[in-house]
């Protein structure tokens, strides 16, 4: 509904872009964008990490709203967060209260049942050995897609198979991979958003 808008792109972001949608001269909403189209064998897309941001938000987890995903290309746009991801510049009692804010987001994250929630797309797992075993198999396929023969990784993930550890009928939980500074906004004393599932 906008009449016009502005597009500046933000520094890094690798294939992932990121963009400011920037309207009335204010940067009002973020668009990520893949630079190429990700191979079949990539299952960390833009519209996986958009899944996830909505299951995020069902939760009550401070996270970007998605407002749109691209029906053909690998592009999300979103409500952009208030916040900054700078960390290491604060004084240490900032970090101090800014981690007592982040860890009980990060406990409510681990705590929902993934059962519970609109996860379309991603692995459904009963149990934390299966969600294991189905991380394994996506790794294993694309080094396999690649074509190229690594026999310490073949080893590797034969280890990996052979120890996977017996977790009984313990339920798994979604977690932020890449957790940690950088990868949340916070206001100088809170947590504002997580970012990059």
């Amino acid at each position: 509904g906008e009449p016009t808008v502005t597009l500046k792109r933000r520094p890094g972001g690798g294939s992932h872009q990121a963009w400011d949608v920037i309207a009335d001269g204010e940067a009002r909403w973020f668009l990520r964008a893949d630079a190429v189209e990700p191979d079949d064998d990539k299952h960390y897309t833009l519209r996986r990490e958009a899944v996830i941001y909505r299951a995020a938000n069902a939760i009550g987890l401070p996270s970007p709203t998605v407002l749109g995903i691209h029906p053909e290309l690998e592009a999300v746009l979103l409500e952009r967060s208030p916040g900054n991801a700078a960390f290491a510049r604060l004084d240490p009692a900032a970090q101090t209260g800014i981690i007592d804010d982040f860890a009980p987001w990060l406990a409510r994250l681990h705590a929902a049942d993934p059962a519970t929630l609109d996860l379309e797309g991603l692995l459904p797992a009963a149990t934390i050995t299966e969600a294991v075993v189905n991380e394994l198999d996506l790794w294993e396929a694309r080094l396999d897609s690649s074509g190229v023969p690594d026999p310490l990784l073949t080893a590797c993930f034969r280890w990996l198979r052979d120890n996977v550890p017996d977790t009984g009928d313990l339920r798994p939980s979604l977690v932020q991979g890449d957790t940690g500074p950088g990868n949340f906004l916070h206001d100088g004393h809170r947590v504002t958003a997580f970012l990059d599932f």
